[in-house]
């Protein structure tokens, strides 16, 4: 693996976030979204859209606000860790996963903070491990497909025999050899 410019790790970041949202999006939508949680982002977006923009908001267009903050929030939460990975460099499915156990946690504390969803020893074992297992698969995922789209691009072939002696007669030297 290279190591990223900046622009670079985040543009990956970027593109690995939403990799990871969609792996979450359809592990919530193939398995049973704990009870607890269910509403979340589309509450979160309602709220945001009552009281930024002071207008009301039904719960139809309030669950595509929340579709459309997850997408969002899970694709600028992989800049941030293309920027981790950037500096650290090395293992990003490991890594990746210690990075869905942080946004889970931090999801945990907001929603409670919110006042959306109770303490999280409140929650039952299994809501608590669904929650925990959708979020470590958001991480896992980001931090492979950070590393897929990190691998160098493949090296050259070696050229033919006839265009490498045509070459080594212009320039005195063949293309796979170094200056």
């Amino acid at each position: 693996m290279s190591t990223p410019t900046p622009l670079g790790a985040v543009a990956r970041g970027l593109a690995s976030g939403a990799v990871g949202t969609a792996a979450l999006t359809a592990a919530r939508g193939a398995g049973e979204q704990s009870r607890a949680t269910a509403g979340v982002p589309a509450e979160i977006a309602r709220r945001v859209a009552s009281g930024v923009f002071e207008r009301p908001v039904d719960g139809h267009a309030a669950a595509r606000l929340g579709n459309a903050a997850r997408w969002g929030y899970g694709t600028a939460l992989g800049a941030l860790f293309g920027v981790m990975q950037g500096t650290l460099g090395r293992r990003p499915a490991r890594n990746g996963l210690i990075f869905g156990g942080a946004v889970w946690a931090a999801g945990l504390a907001n929603t409670r903070a919110m006042a959306l969803a109770p303490p999280p020893w409140r929650l039952p074992a299994s809501e608590l491990a669904a929650d925990g297992a959708v979020h470590l698969l958001y991480g896992l995922s980001v931090g492979v497909s950070y590393g897929a789209l990190s691998l160098s691009p493949p090296r050259a072939l070696p050229a033919r025999p006839a265009v490498a002696r045509v070459m080594k007669r212009r320039t005195g030297r063949t293309r796979n050899e170094r200056v």
